[in-house]
């Protein structure tokens, strides 16, 4: 299944390995991604192995996606770490609200695009295989 989805990798990713996490109940899958060596790793949890094939498709889909906003997402709170310095011990409860909201207004943002980027390709992979498999 990622042979059919490797062109959906960044260039800079050279190595991309895969990896079940038997552990993991809490999630379907994750990334990580290291761009500093170029490499990233997808987690495999077991709630992976009750999904249809679309669902696994579109799911490993939706992880190789935040390789590509991650750095926004990352960007913009280092941005707002700067500004901020998030520490439990401020006093100011103003500012640490405001990097409270500010954080999670983030990473909504950032989930949303990923979303939108994974229901563009998934959509693109079904006109495909329509025009494969017309019958």
């Amino acid at each position: 299944m990622l042979d059919e989805l490797g062109i959906l990798f960044p260039l800079w990713m050279q190595t991309v390995r895969v990896r079940f996490d038997p552990e993991d109940k809490d999630n379907v899958a994750y990334m990580t991604a290291d761009k500093e060596y170029r490499r990233c790793t997808i987690r495999i949890c077991p709630a992976f192995l009750e999904l249809s094939d679309w669902q696994q498709t579109e799911t490993l889909v939706h992880e190789i996606m935040h390789n590509f906003n991650a750095p926004v997402g990352d960007a913009a709170m280092d941005q707002l770490n700067t500004l901020y310095h998030d520490r439990e011990d401020d006093e100011d409860i103003n500012r640490v609200l405001a990097y409270k909201v500010a954080s999670a207004s983030i990473a909504r943002a950032v989930e949303g695009v990923n979303q939108d980027l994974t229901y563009m390709i998934m959509r693109l992979l079904e006109r495909q295989k329509t025009k494969q498999d017309p019958g």
